[in-house]
């Protein structure tokens, strides 16, 4: 990465992920760093617009090339994927894209609000575009299903209990986490009390944020295994 700290997505960039190429076409410029909200209007409802749209064509984070060989680069060759509450599959297709085997599933239970109006969209899920096959199942159903070999992957997990319950359940040694710090959008107290207590933050790799917005990918490793 260079010194920038902006992210031109309309540079010619043959391996892009789908939504970086959406973007682009949009003119959108994705931001590294959280900023302030001491903006005209008129580019506040455009945002929220453009990340509302976004989420019912992809979900809730950008998703670039650039992350992806990242994180393959931090699971090495033999990388594996069990993603839970995937939504409509969108980071599995785009990772299996890139090579990376990867089973998808998702309760179909998510919500999210809107960003201009505040209004709540439930199961937004059956007004998005899918992506692939997404099993219907927790987490934990997930993993008496698959196993735990998988890395544990959760994008955007909301501040209900499947976060904690799937976490919990998984005896596995590597997650893959994205989502806001403490106190954001993301998660909750007791998610984040379990990453402390039990596991170890090897990466992190920051992808474009929307406004207002600071998520990022963090990948961790199961505190005892981290220390052998």
């Amino acid at each position: 990465m260079t010194g920038n700290p902006m992210l031109d997505l309309q540079k010619d960039m043959s391996p892009a992920t789908e939504s970086e190429k959406w973007l682009a076409e949009r003119g959108y410029r994705g931001r590294f760093s959280w900023y302030s909200w001491k903006r005209p209007p008129g580019f506040l409802v455009n945002e929220f617009i453009l990340r509302d749209e976004h989420i019912r064509q992809f979900g809730f984070a950008i998703l670039t090339s650039d992350a992806i060989g990242r994180v393959k680069q931090i699971l090495g060759r033999d990388a594996r994927i069990l993603e839970v509450g995937a939504g409509s599959g969108y980071w599995s297709h785009e990772f299996r894209r890139a090579g990376v085997e990867c089973i998808a599933v998702d309760p179909g239970t998510h919500s999210y609000r809107v960003g201009e109006c505040g209004e709540d969209v439930v199961n937004w899920r059956a007004d998005s575009r899918q992506f692939g096959e997404v099993g219907d199942m927790t987490g934990v159903e997930a993993l008496r299903k698959y196993g735990h070999q998988r890395t544990l992957m959760m994008i955007w997990p909301d501040k209900r209990s499947w976060a904690v319950e799937t976490l919990r359940a998984y005896e596995g040694r590597c997650l893959i986490l994205c989502g806001e710090p403490p106190g954001g959008l993301t998660g909750d107290d007791e998610l984040f009390e379990l990453l402390r207590r039990e596991w170890i933050e090897i990466d992190e790799v920051l992808i474009p944020n929307f406004f207002g917005i600071r998520d990022c990918i963090t990948v961790y490793a199961r505190a005892d295994e981290a220390s052998t």
